[in-house]
Protein backbone atom coordinates (compact mmCIF):
# COMPACT_ATOMS: atom_id res chain seq x y z
CA UNK A 1 0.00 0.00 0.00
CA UNK A 2 1.34 3.44 -0.93
CA UNK A 3 1.67 6.20 1.64
CA UNK A 4 -1.48 7.10 3.52
CA UNK A 5 -2.66 7.21 7.10
CA UNK A 6 -5.51 6.14 9.31
CA UNK A 7 -7.70 8.93 7.97
CA UNK A 8 -7.26 8.36 4.24
CA UNK A 9 -10.21 5.99 3.86
CA UNK A 10 -12.47 8.28 5.87
CA UNK A 11 -11.53 11.33 3.82
CA UNK A 12 -12.52 9.46 0.68
CA UNK A 13 -15.72 8.02 2.12
CA UNK A 14 -16.84 11.24 3.81
CA UNK A 15 -15.48 13.70 1.27
CA UNK A 16 -13.50 13.79 -1.95
CA UNK A 17 -10.20 12.37 -0.74
CA UNK A 18 -7.04 14.19 0.24
CA UNK A 19 -6.42 16.08 -2.99
CA UNK A 20 -6.76 19.49 -1.34
CA UNK A 21 -3.31 19.24 0.19
CA UNK A 22 -4.53 20.54 3.54
CA UNK A 23 -3.23 19.34 6.87
CA UNK A 24 -4.38 15.82 7.59
CA UNK A 25 -6.66 15.66 10.63
CA UNK A 26 -5.21 14.54 13.93
CA UNK A 27 -8.58 13.24 15.12
CA UNK A 28 -11.85 12.25 13.48
CA UNK A 29 -13.64 15.21 14.98
CA UNK A 30 -11.22 17.61 13.27
CA UNK A 31 -13.32 17.29 10.12
CA UNK A 32 -16.45 18.69 11.78
CA UNK A 33 -15.78 22.42 12.14
CA UNK A 34 -14.13 23.05 8.73
CA UNK A 35 -16.71 20.85 7.03
CA UNK A 36 -19.69 22.69 8.48
CA UNK A 37 -18.02 26.04 7.84
CA UNK A 38 -17.48 25.15 4.19
CA UNK A 39 -21.01 23.77 3.82
CA UNK A 40 -22.69 26.90 5.17
CA UNK A 41 -20.45 29.46 3.48
CA UNK A 42 -22.25 31.53 0.82
CA UNK A 43 -21.39 30.70 -2.78
CA UNK A 44 -19.70 33.65 -4.45
CA UNK A 45 -19.41 33.70 -8.21
CA UNK A 46 -18.40 36.06 -10.98
CA UNK A 47 -21.68 35.16 -12.60
CA UNK A 48 -24.94 36.52 -11.24
CA UNK A 49 -26.64 34.06 -8.89
CA UNK A 50 -30.01 35.67 -8.16
CA UNK A 51 -32.17 34.84 -5.15
CA UNK A 52 -35.41 33.05 -5.91
CA UNK A 53 -37.65 36.12 -5.61
CA UNK A 54 -35.58 38.13 -8.08
CA UNK A 55 -35.46 35.21 -10.52
CA UNK A 56 -39.24 34.81 -10.38
CA UNK A 57 -39.86 38.53 -10.82
CA UNK A 58 -37.54 38.52 -13.81
CA UNK A 59 -39.37 35.54 -15.29
CA UNK A 60 -42.74 37.24 -14.88
CA UNK A 61 -41.47 40.50 -16.34
CA UNK A 62 -40.09 38.74 -19.39
CA UNK A 63 -43.35 36.85 -19.94
CA UNK A 64 -45.30 40.07 -19.64
CA UNK A 65 -43.02 41.70 -22.20
CA UNK A 66 -43.44 38.83 -24.63
CA UNK A 67 -47.22 38.96 -24.33
CA UNK A 68 -47.12 42.68 -24.92
CA UNK A 69 -45.18 42.11 -28.11
CA UNK A 70 -47.57 39.34 -29.19
CA UNK A 71 -44.75 36.83 -29.41
CA UNK A 72 -44.82 33.17 -28.51
CA UNK A 73 -42.29 32.01 -25.92
CA UNK A 74 -40.32 29.99 -28.47
CA UNK A 75 -40.00 32.98 -30.79
CA UNK A 76 -38.66 35.44 -28.24
CA UNK A 77 -35.36 37.00 -29.31
CA UNK A 78 -32.31 36.25 -27.20
CA UNK A 79 -32.12 39.75 -25.74
CA UNK A 80 -35.69 39.43 -24.43
CA UNK A 81 -34.92 36.37 -22.36
CA UNK A 82 -34.58 36.89 -18.61
CA UNK A 83 -31.17 38.10 -17.54
CA UNK A 84 -31.32 36.79 -14.00
CA UNK A 85 -32.16 33.15 -14.58
CA UNK A 86 -29.23 30.85 -13.89
CA UNK A 87 -29.31 27.39 -15.34
CA UNK A 88 -28.55 24.36 -13.19
CA UNK A 89 -25.28 24.11 -15.09
CA UNK A 90 -24.19 27.61 -14.08
CA UNK A 91 -25.18 26.94 -10.49
CA UNK A 92 -23.05 23.79 -10.52
CA UNK A 93 -20.13 25.61 -12.12
CA UNK A 94 -20.24 28.28 -9.40
CA UNK A 95 -20.30 25.59 -6.72
CA UNK A 96 -17.34 23.75 -8.21
CA UNK A 97 -15.41 27.00 -8.45
CA UNK A 98 -16.10 27.87 -4.81
CA UNK A 99 -15.73 24.46 -3.21
CA UNK A 100 -11.95 24.04 -3.35
CA UNK A 101 -11.47 24.49 0.38
CA UNK A 102 -9.23 22.63 2.86
CA UNK A 103 -12.03 20.53 4.34
CA UNK A 104 -11.36 17.59 2.00
CA UNK A 105 -14.82 17.97 0.47
CA UNK A 106 -16.77 16.92 3.55
CA UNK A 107 -18.81 20.13 3.60
CA UNK A 108 -19.89 19.74 0.00
CA UNK A 109 -20.78 16.10 0.60
CA UNK A 110 -23.08 17.27 3.40
CA UNK A 111 -24.73 19.77 1.05
CA UNK A 112 -25.14 17.14 -1.66
CA UNK A 113 -26.68 14.74 0.82
CA UNK A 114 -29.24 17.17 2.22
CA UNK A 115 -30.09 18.50 -1.24
CA UNK A 116 -30.76 14.92 -2.33
CA UNK A 117 -32.75 14.27 0.85
CA UNK A 118 -34.98 17.26 0.07
CA UNK A 119 -35.02 16.79 -3.68
CA UNK A 120 -36.28 19.42 -6.05
CA UNK A 121 -35.57 19.07 -9.75
CA UNK A 122 -35.51 21.50 -12.64
CA UNK A 123 -37.84 19.35 -14.71
CA UNK A 124 -40.91 21.52 -15.07
CA UNK A 125 -42.27 25.05 -15.05
CA UNK A 126 -41.14 27.52 -12.45
CA UNK A 127 -38.94 25.01 -10.60
CA UNK A 128 -36.15 25.69 -13.06
CA UNK A 129 -36.02 29.29 -11.91
CA UNK A 130 -35.77 28.43 -8.23
CA UNK A 131 -33.91 25.10 -7.94
CA UNK A 132 -30.49 26.79 -7.85
CA UNK A 133 -31.55 29.32 -5.22
CA UNK A 134 -33.09 26.43 -3.26
CA UNK A 135 -29.60 25.03 -2.70
CA UNK A 136 -28.27 28.45 -1.62
CA UNK A 137 -31.26 29.57 0.44
CA UNK A 138 -32.79 26.45 2.01
CA UNK A 139 -30.02 23.84 2.18
CA UNK A 140 -26.63 25.46 2.75
CA UNK A 141 -27.55 27.85 5.59
CA UNK A 142 -29.23 25.07 7.59
CA UNK A 143 -27.03 21.97 7.44
CA UNK A 144 -25.47 22.84 10.81
CA UNK A 145 -28.69 23.86 12.56
CA UNK A 146 -31.65 21.87 13.81
CA UNK A 147 -33.48 19.49 11.55
CA UNK A 148 -36.74 21.35 12.14
CA UNK A 149 -35.16 24.51 10.72
CA UNK A 150 -33.91 22.68 7.63
CA UNK A 151 -37.27 20.95 7.20
CA UNK A 152 -39.15 24.24 7.41
CA UNK A 153 -36.79 26.05 5.04
CA UNK A 154 -37.02 23.26 2.46
CA UNK A 155 -40.80 22.85 2.73
CA UNK A 156 -41.54 26.56 2.49
CA UNK A 157 -39.26 27.38 -0.42
CA UNK A 158 -40.73 28.32 -3.81
CA UNK A 159 -38.87 25.47 -5.50
CA UNK A 160 -40.47 22.83 -3.27
CA UNK A 161 -43.93 24.39 -3.46
CA UNK A 162 -43.70 24.43 -7.26
CA UNK A 163 -42.01 21.03 -7.64
CA UNK A 164 -44.60 19.14 -5.60
CA UNK A 165 -47.54 21.23 -6.80
CA UNK A 166 -48.55 22.72 -3.47
CA UNK A 167 -48.86 26.19 -4.98
CA UNK A 168 -52.03 24.93 -6.70
CA UNK A 169 -53.50 23.05 -3.73
CA UNK A 170 -56.67 24.67 -2.40
CA UNK A 171 -58.83 23.65 0.54
CA UNK A 172 -62.22 22.42 -0.74
CA UNK A 173 -64.04 24.28 2.05
CA UNK A 174 -61.90 27.39 1.79
CA UNK A 175 -63.26 30.65 0.39
CA UNK A 176 -61.51 30.09 -2.94
CA UNK A 177 -62.23 26.37 -2.99
CA UNK A 178 -65.98 26.87 -2.63
CA UNK A 179 -66.03 29.38 -5.46
CA UNK A 180 -63.81 27.46 -7.88
CA UNK A 181 -64.59 23.87 -6.90
CA UNK A 182 -60.91 23.19 -6.48
CA UNK A 183 -59.41 20.53 -4.23
CA UNK A 184 -56.35 19.28 -2.42
CA UNK A 185 -53.10 18.21 -4.02
CA UNK A 186 -51.46 15.55 -1.85
CA UNK A 187 -48.02 15.47 -3.50
CA UNK A 188 -46.07 17.58 -1.01
CA UNK A 189 -47.94 16.12 1.96
CA UNK A 190 -47.13 12.56 0.92
CA UNK A 191 -43.44 13.19 0.26
CA UNK A 192 -43.17 15.23 3.44
CA UNK A 193 -44.27 12.20 5.46
CA UNK A 194 -42.71 9.42 3.39
CA UNK A 195 -39.37 10.95 2.41
CA UNK A 196 -38.64 14.05 4.47
CA UNK A 197 -39.68 12.97 7.95
CA UNK A 198 -41.24 9.68 9.14
CA UNK A 199 -40.20 7.37 6.31
CA UNK A 200 -42.33 4.87 4.41
CA UNK A 201 -42.54 2.65 7.49
CA UNK A 202 -42.96 5.55 9.92
CA UNK A 203 -46.48 4.77 11.11
CA UNK A 204 -48.61 7.26 9.19
CA UNK A 205 -51.70 6.44 7.11
CA UNK A 206 -53.75 7.96 4.30
CA UNK A 207 -55.76 10.02 6.77
CA UNK A 208 -52.53 11.66 7.91
CA UNK A 209 -51.63 12.43 4.29
CA UNK A 210 -55.01 14.11 3.75
CA UNK A 211 -54.67 16.08 7.00
CA UNK A 212 -51.16 17.17 6.06
CA UNK A 213 -52.37 18.26 2.64
CA UNK A 214 -55.06 20.35 4.32
CA UNK A 215 -52.50 21.90 6.66
CA UNK A 216 -50.35 22.86 3.66
CA UNK A 217 -53.17 24.60 1.79
CA UNK A 218 -52.81 28.34 1.53
CA UNK A 219 -49.02 28.19 1.21
CA UNK A 220 -47.89 29.34 -2.20
CA UNK A 221 -45.83 31.92 -4.05
CA UNK A 222 -46.91 35.47 -4.80
CA UNK A 223 -46.69 35.89 -8.58
CA UNK A 224 -48.30 39.33 -8.74
CA UNK A 225 -45.77 41.66 -10.34
CA UNK A 226 -47.51 44.67 -8.86
CA UNK A 227 -47.05 43.36 -5.31
CA UNK A 228 -43.99 44.28 -3.20
CA UNK A 229 -43.94 40.60 -2.09
CA UNK A 230 -43.78 39.24 -5.63
CA UNK A 231 -41.61 36.14 -5.81
CA UNK A 232 -41.85 35.32 -2.11
CA UNK A 233 -43.66 32.55 -0.25
CA UNK A 234 -46.94 33.73 1.26
CA UNK A 235 -49.84 32.26 3.21
CA UNK A 236 -53.25 32.96 1.68
CA UNK A 237 -55.96 32.30 4.28
CA UNK A 238 -58.61 32.36 1.54
CA UNK A 239 -57.17 29.09 0.12
CA UNK A 240 -56.50 27.38 3.45
CA UNK A 241 -58.70 24.44 4.42
CA UNK A 242 -60.38 25.71 7.61
CA UNK A 243 -60.63 23.85 10.90
CA UNK A 244 -58.42 21.83 13.20
CA UNK A 245 -56.57 18.81 11.79
CA UNK A 246 -55.68 15.41 13.26
CA UNK A 247 -52.07 14.42 12.52
CA UNK A 248 -50.52 11.28 14.00
CA UNK A 249 -53.20 11.21 16.66
CA UNK A 250 -52.71 14.83 17.73
CA UNK A 251 -55.18 17.61 17.07
CA UNK A 252 -53.67 20.78 15.65
CA UNK A 253 -55.86 23.87 16.10
CA UNK A 254 -56.70 26.14 13.21
CA UNK A 255 -54.14 28.89 13.70
CA UNK A 256 -53.64 29.93 10.12
CA UNK A 257 -49.95 29.75 9.12
CA UNK A 258 -48.94 28.50 12.57
CA UNK A 259 -50.82 25.25 11.97
CA UNK A 260 -48.12 24.18 9.50
CA UNK A 261 -45.32 25.20 11.84
CA UNK A 262 -46.87 23.09 14.61
CA UNK A 263 -47.15 20.16 12.19
CA UNK A 264 -43.52 20.43 11.09
CA UNK A 265 -42.37 20.63 14.71
CA UNK A 266 -44.42 17.51 15.49
CA UNK A 267 -42.93 15.62 12.55
CA UNK A 268 -39.37 16.75 13.26
CA UNK A 269 -39.57 15.49 16.85
CA UNK A 270 -41.12 12.10 16.00
CA UNK A 271 -39.03 8.97 16.76
CA UNK A 272 -39.65 7.67 13.23
CA UNK A 273 -38.11 10.83 11.82
CA UNK A 274 -35.01 10.34 13.99
CA UNK A 275 -34.62 6.85 12.58
CA UNK A 276 -35.35 7.80 8.96
CA UNK A 277 -32.97 10.76 8.96
CA UNK A 278 -30.22 8.67 10.55
CA UNK A 279 -30.73 5.72 8.22
CA UNK A 280 -30.62 7.83 5.07
CA UNK A 281 -27.52 9.64 6.27
CA UNK A 282 -25.75 6.33 6.87
CA UNK A 283 -26.79 5.03 3.45
CA UNK A 284 -25.38 8.18 1.86
CA UNK A 285 -22.03 8.11 3.67
CA UNK A 286 -21.35 4.57 4.91
CA UNK A 287 -22.51 2.20 2.20
CA UNK A 288 -25.38 0.16 0.84
CA UNK A 289 -26.05 -1.54 4.17
CA UNK A 290 -26.52 -0.01 7.60
CA UNK A 291 -25.09 -1.57 10.74
CA UNK A 292 -27.77 -1.78 13.44
CA UNK A 293 -25.39 -0.44 16.10
CA UNK A 294 -24.56 2.59 13.96
CA UNK A 295 -28.23 3.29 13.29
CA UNK A 296 -29.08 3.00 16.99
CA UNK A 297 -26.29 5.41 17.94
CA UNK A 298 -27.27 7.96 15.27
CA UNK A 299 -30.96 7.74 16.16
CA UNK A 300 -30.21 8.27 19.83
CA UNK A 301 -28.01 11.28 18.99
CA UNK A 302 -30.83 12.84 16.96
CA UNK A 303 -33.37 12.31 19.73
CA UNK A 304 -31.18 13.44 22.62
CA UNK A 305 -30.02 16.58 20.80
CA UNK A 306 -33.55 17.37 19.60
CA UNK A 307 -32.53 17.13 15.97
CA UNK A 308 -29.27 19.09 16.22
CA UNK A 309 -27.59 18.34 12.88
CA UNK A 310 -24.18 19.42 14.16
CA UNK A 311 -24.45 16.81 16.92
CA UNK A 312 -25.75 14.20 14.48
CA UNK A 313 -22.87 14.90 12.10
CA UNK A 314 -20.36 14.65 14.95
CA UNK A 315 -21.82 11.28 15.90
CA UNK A 316 -21.45 10.07 12.32
CA UNK A 317 -17.80 11.12 12.30
CA UNK A 318 -17.20 9.07 15.45
CA UNK A 319 -18.31 5.80 13.84
CA UNK A 320 -15.57 3.28 12.99
CA UNK A 321 -17.58 2.41 9.88
CA UNK A 322 -16.72 5.77 8.33
CA UNK A 323 -12.97 5.36 8.68
CA UNK A 324 -12.37 1.70 7.90
CA UNK A 325 -11.17 0.44 4.49
CA UNK A 326 -11.91 -0.85 1.97
CA UNK A 327 -13.63 1.71 -0.23
CA UNK A 328 -16.43 0.02 -2.12
CA UNK A 329 -19.21 2.33 -3.27
CA UNK A 330 -19.05 3.83 -6.76
CA UNK A 331 -19.24 7.60 -6.66
CA UNK A 332 -22.05 9.41 -8.48
CA UNK A 333 -20.76 11.63 -11.31
CA UNK A 334 -21.24 14.91 -9.41
CA UNK A 335 -18.58 13.88 -6.91
CA UNK A 336 -16.12 13.06 -9.69
CA UNK A 337 -16.42 16.61 -10.99
CA UNK A 338 -15.55 17.97 -7.55
CA UNK A 339 -12.53 15.68 -7.30
CA UNK A 340 -11.35 16.57 -10.80
CA UNK A 341 -11.63 20.28 -10.05
CA UNK A 342 -9.41 19.77 -7.01
CA UNK A 343 -6.81 17.64 -8.74
CA UNK A 344 -6.62 19.84 -11.83
CA UNK A 345 -6.98 23.13 -9.98
CA UNK A 346 -9.48 24.45 -12.52
CA UNK A 347 -13.12 24.10 -13.49
CA UNK A 348 -14.10 23.69 -17.15
CA UNK A 349 -16.63 26.12 -18.56
CA UNK A 350 -20.28 25.69 -17.53
CA UNK A 351 -21.45 24.03 -20.74
CA UNK A 352 -18.62 21.49 -20.57
CA UNK A 353 -19.48 20.70 -16.96
CA UNK A 354 -23.14 20.28 -17.83
CA UNK A 355 -22.43 18.01 -20.79
CA UNK A 356 -20.12 15.83 -18.71
CA UNK A 357 -22.70 15.28 -15.98
CA UNK A 358 -25.45 14.55 -18.49
CA UNK A 359 -23.27 12.09 -20.39
CA UNK A 360 -22.49 10.23 -17.16
CA UNK A 361 -26.17 10.00 -16.26
CA UNK A 362 -26.63 12.69 -13.62
CA UNK A 363 -27.77 15.94 -15.25
CA UNK A 364 -27.34 18.82 -12.85
CA UNK A 365 -30.24 19.42 -10.43
CA UNK A 366 -32.51 17.12 -12.43
CA UNK A 367 -33.07 14.09 -10.22
CA UNK A 368 -35.53 11.58 -11.72
CA UNK A 369 -38.06 11.68 -8.87
CA UNK A 370 -38.70 13.19 -5.42
CA UNK A 371 -36.69 10.27 -4.02
CA UNK A 372 -33.58 11.94 -5.42
CA UNK A 373 -30.58 10.29 -7.00
CA UNK A 374 -30.23 6.63 -6.01
CA UNK A 375 -27.76 5.75 -3.27
CA UNK A 376 -27.21 2.10 -4.23
CA UNK A 377 -23.85 1.25 -5.74
CA UNK A 378 -25.33 -0.71 -8.66
CA UNK A 379 -27.28 2.37 -9.78
CA UNK A 380 -24.11 3.75 -11.38
CA UNK A 381 -22.67 0.46 -12.68
CA UNK A 382 -24.32 0.64 -16.08
CA UNK A 383 -22.11 -0.05 -19.10
CA UNK A 384 -22.95 3.25 -20.80
CA UNK A 385 -22.17 5.10 -17.58
CA UNK A 386 -18.73 3.49 -17.24
CA UNK A 387 -17.89 4.26 -20.86
CA UNK A 388 -18.94 7.88 -20.33
CA UNK A 389 -16.62 8.07 -17.31
CA UNK A 390 -13.76 6.75 -19.44
CA UNK A 391 -14.46 9.33 -22.14
CA UNK A 392 -14.65 12.08 -19.53
CA UNK A 393 -11.36 11.07 -17.91
CA UNK A 394 -9.60 10.84 -21.27
CA UNK A 395 -10.84 14.29 -22.27
CA UNK A 396 -9.63 15.90 -19.04
CA UNK A 397 -6.35 14.06 -19.39
CA UNK A 398 -5.78 15.51 -22.86
CA UNK A 399 -6.55 19.04 -21.74
CA UNK A 400 -5.07 19.20 -18.25
CA UNK A 401 -2.48 16.44 -18.01
CA UNK A 402 0.48 18.83 -18.19
CA UNK A 403 -0.58 20.72 -15.05
CA UNK A 404 -0.94 17.74 -12.69
CA UNK A 405 2.01 16.07 -10.93
CA UNK A 406 0.65 12.53 -10.94
CA UNK A 407 4.09 11.25 -9.98
CA UNK A 408 3.88 13.02 -6.64
CA UNK A 409 0.36 11.68 -6.10
CA UNK A 410 1.61 8.18 -6.90
CA UNK A 411 4.16 8.56 -4.11
CA UNK A 412 1.41 9.40 -1.64
CA UNK A 413 1.58 13.21 -1.68
CA UNK A 414 -1.44 14.76 0.01
CA UNK A 415 -2.30 11.58 1.85
CA UNK A 416 -3.87 9.67 -1.04
CA UNK A 417 -4.26 6.04 -0.09
CA UNK A 418 -3.31 4.36 -3.39
CA UNK A 419 -2.68 0.67 -3.81
CA UNK A 420 0.75 -0.37 -5.03
CA UNK A 421 -0.88 -1.46 -8.30
CA UNK A 422 -2.43 1.97 -8.90
CA UNK A 423 0.78 3.81 -7.98
CA UNK A 424 2.81 1.61 -10.33
CA UNK A 425 0.30 2.13 -13.15
CA UNK A 426 0.54 5.91 -12.78
CA UNK A 427 4.36 5.83 -12.82
CA UNK A 428 4.35 3.73 -15.99
CA UNK A 429 1.98 5.98 -17.92
CA UNK A 430 3.37 6.94 -21.32
CA UNK A 431 2.38 10.62 -21.07
CA UNK A 432 1.15 13.08 -18.42
CA UNK A 433 -2.17 13.09 -20.23
CA UNK A 434 -2.52 9.33 -19.92
CA UNK A 435 -1.43 9.47 -16.28
CA UNK A 436 -4.17 11.96 -15.37
CA UNK A 437 -6.82 9.91 -17.17
CA UNK A 438 -5.66 6.79 -15.32
CA UNK A 439 -5.72 8.64 -12.00
CA UNK A 440 -9.29 9.83 -12.55
CA UNK A 441 -10.43 6.30 -13.38
CA UNK A 442 -8.55 4.47 -10.63
CA UNK A 443 -10.66 2.75 -7.93
CA UNK A 444 -9.35 5.10 -5.23
CA UNK A 445 -10.93 8.08 -7.03
CA UNK A 446 -13.99 6.34 -8.45
CA UNK A 447 -15.04 4.75 -5.16
CA UNK A 448 -15.71 5.81 -1.59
Amino acid sequence: MAAGNDFSAGLSRLGFGAWSGGDMPAARSDLLAPGLKAATAPISSKRTLPPSDRALRDMLSARKERRRDNRQDDDAPADAKPALRTSPTVELWATLSASQRPDFGFGERLVLHWANYFTVAAVKGKVGWTVGPFMREAIRPNVAGRFEQLLTAATLHPAMLFYLDNAGSIGPQSIVGRKKSRGLNENLARELLELHTLGADGGYNQADVISMAGILTGWGVNLNLDSPDCGTVVFDARKHQPGSKMLLGQRLPDEGPDQLRRALALLAAHPSTARNVSRRMLLAFAGDSVRPDDLALMTRSFEQSQGDLRALTATMLSLDTMWTPPLGKLRPPIELLHIAAGIVGAVPQPMEVGRALTAMGQPSLQAPSPKGWPEADNSWLLSDGIKSRLDWAADLGRRFGDRVNTGAIAKGAGGWLLTDETATTLRRAATPQQALALLLMCPEVQRR
